[in-house]
């Protein structure tokens, strides 16, 4: 299972999952050094993030909700 959200929507670990104890600034930095110097492994994030943008869609989810649940909020009232 993932927690990172990046991996959640993706469903699969597209980057590191560092939490509580892994989340120490020398393991980050051991992260960032080991993508910095791979350059298929950057390709392939880039790849990641970009179908992570496909799938999230456009920005403005939240006003598009708003506006949703108000338009049905509006329509029960005139019924």
């Amino acid at each position: 299972p993932h927690i990172a959200l990046v991996n959640l929507v993706l469903e699969r670990r597209a980057g590191p999952e560092l939490i509580q104890s892994e989340a120490r600034p020398e393991r980050i930095a051991d992260e960032a050094e080991r993508l910095l110097r791979d350059p298929e492994r950057i390709e392939t994030l880039r790849r990641d993030l970009a179908e992570l943008r496909n799938r999230l869609g456009e920005s403005g989810a939240s006003s598009r909700a708003a506006r949703e649940v108000a338009a049905l909020l509006g329509e029960g009232r005139a019924a």
